[in-house]
């Protein structure tokens, strides 16, 4: 525990070195929501597909920012002269990751209030704590997947590619930009997907309809599947 504590304590003070990154990341998400508002306004809530466009924008706007914060963390610090090649931090590897997931996940909670607060201001949508805590249990996958992929990249871009790629690949899958044919078996795999349970369980808190327990229960069963690969990776590398 005390572990866990130090490294929280170390991340936390990496990530807020720099205000004016800690002022772009809080302020970035908000940016997007009220431009998007913009061209989608209120008048067209109406329309069928108006509140599953705002989930779809939600869920890729949280999982592609939370897990860009924790997607370089592990692989910057890996390089020469970097945090994690001083052996004097006396930190377990396990305990690092936890702590960049803790510091990290403080910034992507606040994160994902500011992007509530907008959104039912700017959208005319059900105003429910349900999608913050949906917003919330994104968050947590995304940190988790952005440890993964930092940890078993070589260099920065390659992190960078892959959340890239895997953001590219939930967003096909998910139907937000060409709906997939429901007797199709990719429609099968694709319910399954994080960012598809983050969207159906917005869009059925915005209905006011069906219970996203099982979803949220799916979502924070991929977030520990990450962070449990990226903490044994981590743990066996050698130096």
């Amino acid at each position: 525990m005390k572990d866990i504590l130090k490294a929280t304590r170390l991340e936390y003070r990496q990530v807020t070195e720099s205000k004016g990154h800690i002022l772009l990341l809080l302020i970035q998400p908000v940016l997007i929501i009220i431009l998007f508002g913009a061209v989608l306004p209120s008048e067209h809530s109406q329309y069928p597909y108006y509140r599953h466009t705002i989930a779809s924008m939600l869920s890729i706007v949280v999982i592609f920012i939370s897990a860009q914060m924790t997607s370089l963390r592990i692989v910057t610090e890996r390089a020469p002269y970097g945090p994690l090649s001083r052996e004097t931090l006396g930190i377990g590897r396990a305990s690092i990751i936890l702590g960049k997931l803790n510091a990290n996940f403080l910034f992507a909670g606040i994160q994902s209030i500011l992007i509530y607060l907008i959104s039912i201001n700017v959208f005319e949508i059900e105003n429910s704590i349900l999608i913050l805590i949906v917003l919330l249990v994104t968050s947590f996958f995304s940190l988790s997947m952005g440890l993964l992929f930092s940890v078993f990249a070589k260099n920065k871009d390659q992190a960078s590619q892959l959340v890239m790629l895997t953001v590219l690949v939930f967003l096909i899958l998910s139907g937000a930009i060409v709906e997939i044919p429901q007797t199709s078996i990719l429609y099968d795999v694709s319910q399954e997907l994080p960012m598809t349970l983050s969207l159906n369980s917005l869009v059925s808190v915005m209905n006011a309809e069906n219970d996203i327990s099982w979803n949220l229960v799916k979502m924070l069963s991929f977030g520990i599947a990450c962070l449990l690969l990226a903490a044994f990776k981590f743990s066996i590398e050698k130096g």
